[in-house]
């Protein structure tokens, strides 16, 4: 799929993810959708899941949670204490801050590093082909990973009702 952004200018960049929503809040009792703009202006997306959901309390370098399919895997699992997340859910969560993703205030804040030629020859040629994940992308990519724990909470619910019904 071709990049629809690869033809903006870098002022044209800035101006895009300036006009994009910075939040995202979706809550109905059960699932918590969020996807949150970062200080460095790229974009996270985090689902909440309550305590009767299999993955309620997981590390993310848990075997189930490594399962899930989303842009750059899970980076995140665990509780927040700032607004907009809540109390009741455990998150799990990822960003688009990876190598080939596009950070759009990282230009801005460039810092000198000494490193081996090698390395600054795939960094660089990395950052040539850079994307930048946009909003509309960062919530079907959330959208994605709620599908997924509702799938995963199913079949944990049917096998639970298997076992017990093997075991009766």
């Amino acid at each position: 799929m071709q990049n629809r952004l690869a033809n903006f200018s870098r002022l044209d960049m800035n101006m895009l993810w300036d006009e994009e929503p910075d939040l995202l809040d979706l809550d109905n009792g059960e699932y918590h959708l969020v996807v949150r703009r970062m200080d460095l202006g790229y974009l996270t997306g985090y689902v909440g899941v309550t305590n009767s959901h299999p993955l309620y309390g997981q590390d993310y370098g848990k075997t189930m949670v490594k399962e899930l399919d989303v842009h750059g895997g899970i980076t995140f699992t665990g509780e927040f204490d700032i607004e907009p997340f809540k109390e009741k859910y455990w998150y799990i969560g990822f960003d688009a801050a990876h190598l080939m993703d596009k950070v759009p205030y990282v230009e801005m804040t460039e810092i000198e590093i000494e490193l081996p030629s090698k390395i600054m020859q795939i960094l660089l040629e990395a950052k040539e082909n850079e994307e930048y994940r946009d909003f509309t992308y960062m919530v079907k990519q959330t959208d994605k990973i709620y599908r997924q724990l509702l799938e995963m909470k199913k079949r944990t619910t049917n096998t639970d009702i298997n076992d017990n019904i093997k075991g009766e």
